[in-house]
């Protein structure tokens, strides 16, 4: 995986501040074990990724990912919360979206397979 072109960030972690999304992190780590770290374990976040693989054409593409982090160790009012402005979050974004409640949703390979099966 790599960065996108023109210094853009590799992937950006939002959180809620009241009922507004806010940036929390922006990384430019290629380092996909980097991104799972600023996903914490008992927090719910939204995430986005920007997935660079190889196709089965052998050609290099790039898949924006949307992750709705809600892991089940989150509190229930804000897994509800974030739940109920998912609607709102899905409208601005382009691209692959699933959500994610455990980190083996999240495993490169497992977003990697998710990435190469909506192509």
């Amino acid at each position: 995986m790599s960065k996108e072109k023109n210094g853009q960030h590799k992937y950006i972690v939002f959180t809620l501040a009241g009922t507004e999304y806010a940036v929390e992190k922006t990384s430019s780590s290629d380092a996909y074990d980097d991104f799972l770290a600023d996903l914490p374990p008992a927090e719910c976040r939204w995430a986005v990724y920007s997935l660079a693989y190889e196709g089965t054409d052998g050609a290099q593409q790039t898949k924006r990912v949307l992750i709705q982090w809600t892991p089940n160790e989150a509190p229930g009012n804000q897994r509800v919360l974030f739940a109920s402005t998912a609607d709102m979050f899905h409208r601005q974004f382009t691209g692959i979206a699933f959500e994610a409640v455990q980190y083996d949703d999240v495993a490169c390979k497992t977003v990697l397979e998710k990435a190469k099966s909506s192509a």
